[in-house]
């Protein structure tokens, strides 16, 4: 009896201590430039369509509040005259990351025949706004 109420208090605590440290913020637990990777993982163009995905992890253990636009992953095109289209909102949006989290991003463009570079963007801050994220990945298509 003794063996199960000791079972069942540490099974108990287990659960209280991960899920404690599951909704631990970022000021506390610290994200590190490393913890993230950004990727373009897939490119379909269709005649004029480009489809782009994009995956943005979390690869470590820590969660936290970030302040960024109004989606974390912001896709742009640029053509071959460095003609860019694009626009980040000025609303800044709090988000909450999950430790291992993936988020995904499918942007779709209708352009014109052309060479084009894609980039997709991450950036926020974190801890109080005293640490500033950037990540930015490339790909070029022809249309």
């Amino acid at each position: 009896m003794k063996r199960k109420k000791s079972f069942i208090i540490l099974t108990v605590l287990i659960v209280a201590i991960i899920a404690a440290s599951s909704i631990v913020g970022c000021s506390i637990n610290g994200f590190r430039q490393e913890d993230f990777q950004l990727a373009i993982t897939d490119v379909r163009i269709n005649d004029n369509i480009v489809t782009i995905d994009v995956e943005f992890k979390n690869t470590s253990w820590r969660n936290g509040l970030v302040v960024s636009g109004f989606n974390i992953i912001e896709v742009i095109y640029q053509d071959e005259d460095n003609s860019i289209n694009w626009g980040f909102p000025s609303i800044a949006v709090y988000h909450w990351i999950r430790c291992k989290q993936k988020i995904t991003e499918t942007q779709e463009f209708q352009l014109e025949k052309g060479i084009y570079t894609i980039t997709a963007i991450v950036d926020f801050f974190c801890n109080g706004d005293r640490d500033s994220f950037y990540y930015r990945v490339e790909t070029i298509v022809e249309v």
